[in-house]
């Protein structure tokens, strides 16, 4: 469980919206990183065009970091050969 951890921690993902003009970045334990926004869409954009971004942005990176999760504790449990052993971690 502890390897899972550390290969999750290691893992990092990136949730992008406004074709890239916001982006956030996750690891695969779900925990932010980073967010990066493009200078110019502070000033061509709306405040609420800009929350909009960053929200979708991380709904994108979580949604990502969940995949990820979840490929590696199939890893883990592959192993043992008992389906549905991953929703016990």
């Amino acid at each position: 469980m502890a390897k899972l951890d550390v290969t999750l921690r290691e893992r990092v993902v990136e949730g992008s919206a406004g074709g890239g003009m916001v982006k956030v970045l996750f690891n695969g334990l779900k925990e932010p990183l980073d967010v990066k926004i493009e200078p110019n869409i502070l000033e061509e954009e709306d405040p609420e065009f800009l929350q909009e971004m960053v929200l979708a942005a991380i709904r994108q990176g979580l949604k990502k970091a969940e995949e990820i999760e979840e490929e590696e504790k199939k890893k883990v449990v592959g192993g043992f050969g008992m389906p549905g052993l991953e929703n016990l971690l």
